[in-house]
């Protein structure tokens, strides 16, 4: 195994001796001595359940003044002299930017880690509510809670998605059904605490104190520490070896166009390999013709004691001690980039040979392991299910009945990083790779191709949008309908608590394989849409609390299972994609929402007609989901027959 470990890294270093400079043959040189070989492996427990705690408590905080800021609308009212649809548009303003920076963020976080972003995200929310309770208009307080709020919850949102997902593998469920829960407790919470607990402070005391609660959850996020690699001993072969291999590798970027238009293209996820797929060798003794990939793992200094991990091999390891001490990430050398890549990084990205900016670059001795971290090359990193529904993971699970599939799994999901991704750690470029291969892959419209995804974003519009128009109307509306005012802000508590047991109920049945999530998903929303339709003919107390429960509960599977269903209608691999053009469709939804509604409410004067079309878009958004499956059915059976007619 010595003398194999030290012919791939010969076979490295020759390679990578091609025609550069010497600042970057040096670079190259140090990245190949640091590249000791360790893979993070998700604890499942530990340190994570600690950041459980945080997740849920941020997403407590966040949920429960976004979707109840319709409680303050009578005092900011009397205190701005504005009528209730302009200070509704805060809401869609809030709501809208919290769902348009997500593509964004996530890029970011991905080159710097979510333990900063979470941070910065608290102390900017913290500023903005500071900010606006001393506002005496309504223009700047609607700039500063909408935009500069919207985009500090995103802030702290992404980054609480990103951090359960890396610590959690097979309790991920589990874990990602206690934080959706911290959603509907907020829900439920918030108009208690704001109504009952705190009825003797204004709106703007009530703000600061916000204030205090957002610095804490920017504390909180110093919880999310990425995990540290561990070692692997030994290799165990599976009796049967299930073999992935991708039709995508770093070698088909070649064939895409060069320029700007091909930039979402060129650096998606999908267009670089797995860590599995740049392990396979027919044997030990054979190697590609490169010789520049393959992943060893040590679990001493000693080259003697080094094991070659393959993708039908699974190993033994151990937790250390310590399990969060700094930022690291899987590390996969390239002897060689895609040509095509070098000639867009050289006109495009690199800036470093600026005057103006190559004072911050730092020098190649600096490059340090511990700095790389890239959690969202991970396919399953949006993935909040049961990774037994995956067949990803079935098929190393299937493979062998003893020992632990979770290693195979990890480097059948997690997206090697390139040479030049390491190399942009000692270098000061506009646009890093880490950053461009995150954005691409959200952004990348390739998916807008398909009718069925297209159905699928339009049914999460409608069903958000309809959900916004409620929030907001609900005290409002009932108060209309004869309903006292205190107990119309208990209304959306109602519905918190129905929530909450939904979505518990919603995470269970998700880790149960055989069930259709595409079809409880489009049962439970048309019920919540018909709930909604019923209310519009309430008149008493009691028939707004049922309605309110009963479309509660069932809207949960609109939040918990959407992710889920991307996944068995479009594959892990188109997760992340999905989920990025999800949050644009999200995005319109929240900011539409709201106008929507005053427009309709303007021209009728009823919030009658209001909650007849939300609850009616609702029903719609659920019965489309119905035919997504023969759809998906009847465009593979035409992309076969395009293929076979080639």
């Amino acid at each position: 195994m010595k003398m194999l470990t030290e012919t791939v890294l010969k076979s490295n270093s020759k390679s990578s001796k091609s025609p550069q400079d010497p600042a970057t043959r040096s670079i190259r040189s140090v990245m190949i001595e640091l590249a000791e070989p360790l893979v993070p492996i998700p604890p499942d427990g530990g340190w994570g359940w600690l950041i459980v705690a945080s997740v849920t408590f941020i997403m407590f905080c966040i949920d429960g003044f976004g979707y109840c800021f319709a409680i303050f609308f009578e005092e900011i009212q009397r205190d701005f002299k504005c009528s209730l649809t302009e200070i509704a548009l805060v809401t869609s303003i809030s709501g809208g930017f919290y769902y348009l920076l997500g593509p964004i963020t996530c890029s970011i976080l991905n080159k710097m880690g979510f333990q900063l972003i979470a941070v910065i995200g608290g102390l900017l929310a913290s500023l903005a509510f500071l900010s606006a309770s001393f506002m005496t208009t309504l223009l700047p307080f609607t700039l500063i809670v909408g935009c500069l709020g919207g985009i500090s919850f995103n802030l702290m949102y992404s980054p609480t998605v990103v951090a359960v997902t890396f610590y959690f593998e097979r309790w991920r469920a589990l874990a990602m059904s206690i934080c959706c829960c911290g959603s509907s407790l907020g829900i439920m919470a918030f108009p208690i605490i704001m109504e009952k607990g705190l009825k003797t402070m204004g709106w703007r005391a009530k703000f600061r104190l916000m204030s205090v609660v957002m610095a804490l959850c920017g504390v909180l996020g110093m919880v999310y520490k990425p995990i540290k690699s561990i070692k692997v001993e030994k290799t165990k072969q599976f009796e049967q070896a299930p073999e992935i291999v991708s039709d995508q590798t770093l070698d088909n970027e070649t064939e895409i166009g060069a320029g700007i238009g091909s930039l979402f293209q060129r650096f998606k996820n999908a267009s670089f390999p797995t860590i599995s797929e740049m392990s396979i060798q027919d044997n030990e003794s054979t190697r590609r013709s490169n010789g520049a990939f393959g992943f060893y793992i040590h679990h001493s200094d000693d080259d003697a004691n080094s094991a070659y991990i393959r993708p039908n091999s699974q190993a033994t390891f151990h937790h250390p001690n310590s399990m969060w001490e700094g930022n690291f990430g899987p590390f996969i050398s390239t002897s060689q980039e895609p040509h095509c890549c070098v000639q867009w990084r050289l006109k495009y990205i690199n800036c470093c040979a600026s005057s103006l900016c190559s004072h911050c670059c730092l020098g190649p001795g600096e490059l340090s392991l511990s700095k790389i971290n890239r959690p969202l090359y991970r396919d399953d990193i949006f993935y909040g299910g049961s990774v037994y529904r995956l067949a990803e993971y079935l098929n190393f699970n299937s493979a062998s009945s003893k020992g632990l599939p979770s290693l195979a799994y990890t480097l059948s999901v997690s997206r090697a990083p390139t040479q030049r991704d390491l190399e942009q750690q000692t270098q000061c470029v506009c646009c890093p790779e880490a950053f461009l291969r995150v954005f691409s892959t959200m952004l990348n419209i390739q998916v807008l191709k398909s009718p069925t995804f297209i159905i699928l974003l339009f049914s999460g519009y409608l069903s958000l949008m309809s959900t916004y128009i409620i929030f907001v109307y609900m005290a409002p509306y009932a108060q209309s309908s004869g309903v006292d005012e205190k107990s119309s802000s208990l209304l959306l508590s109602a519905m918190g608590m129905a929530n909450t047991l939904g979505r518990a109920v919603c995470g269970g049945i998700s880790c149960f394989p055989m069930i259709d999530l595409n079809r409880i998903s489009y049962i439970t929303i048309s019920i919540s849409g018909a709930a909604i339709i019923c209310m519009a003919f309430a008149n008493s107390e009691t028939q707004f609390i049922i309605l309110c429960v009963i479309f509660g509960f069932n809207l949960a599977s609109f939040a918990v299972l959407r992710a889920l269903v991307f996944v068995e209608l479009f594959g892990l691999e188109n997760l992340t994609n999905c989920f990025g053009l999800n949050m644009l469709s999200q995005a319109l939804a929240a900011f539409t929402g709201t106008p929507i509604a005053n427009f309709i409410y303007t021209n009728t004067g009823s919030f009658t007609i209001v909650f007849l079309f939300s609850g009616l878009a609702i029903v719609a958004s659920g019965v489309m989901l119905i035919p997504l499956r023969l759809l998906l059915k009847w465009e593979q059976g035409r992309k076969k027959k395009a293929t076979f007619t080639r």
